[in-house]
């Protein structure tokens, strides 16, 4: 596994979150609203602690919902969009999406970016190494320009039974005008929930 962010995670995760989530109406679907609600569940997730590896489940499964943004050049700024997720802790097999992406200009973004190729450490330190990994791969487009991402999500589970999912996404964006850029950790992140 990669080594991780450890202690500096949570200021990359709140200052990317928090971005534009100073307004918004929960009421409203644009991009403010959607950033502020993941700015909450942030909070919620963050604030149960990084789970235990030694007592992560190794039968059942589960099933994760909330939010990945991304804040890199070639989309101008921050998009944000929904993400699912489901965990099968007896294969350590990791599948999902991340789908609806909306800028902070309330551009959306059509495509899927797909969750596969999960695995687990079970042995991993939570101050430098992550409790999981997956590929994040898809492309998204929007006012005639596309991006294909080829990315790996790095990430802990919080809480005492798994309640939350929050980590960081690394990779590559090619994108149709502007060609090759990185996404170096602090680009972009995921949050999600327990359902």
């Amino acid at each position: 596994m990669p080594i991780a962010l450890g202690r500096t995670l949570p200021i990359l995760l709140t200052s990317l979150l928090a971005g534009c989530s100073g307004g918004g109406n929960p009421n409203e679907s644009g991009f403010s609203a959607i950033d502020m609600a993941a700015s909450t569940l942030f909070d919620e997730i963050a604030g149960l602690g990084i789970s235990n590896v030694a007592t992560l489940p190794t039968s059942g499964s589960a099933s994760y919902a909330g939010y990945m943004g991304i804040d890199n050049a070639p989309f101008g700024g921050e998009i944000i969009g929904d993400m699912t997720m489901t965990v099968d802790f007896a294969t350590e097999g990791i599948t999902g999406a991340a789908t609806n992406f909306i800028n902070s200009d309330d551009i959306r973004y059509s495509g899927t970016l797909g969750i596969s190729n999960g695995a687990f450490d079970r042995t991993a330190d939570p101050a430098r190494e992550w409790q999981f990994e997956a590929d994040i791969d898809g492309t998204l487009s929007a006012v005639g320009e596309s991006h294909t991402i080829d990315a790996l999500m790095s990430g802990d589970f919080t809480g005492p039974g798994q309640e939350g999912a929050v980590g960081i996404v690394t990779g590559a964006i090619t994108s149709s005008r502007s060609g090759l850029s990185n996404i170096a950790p602090g680009d972009a992140l995921f949050v999600a929930a327990r359902q």
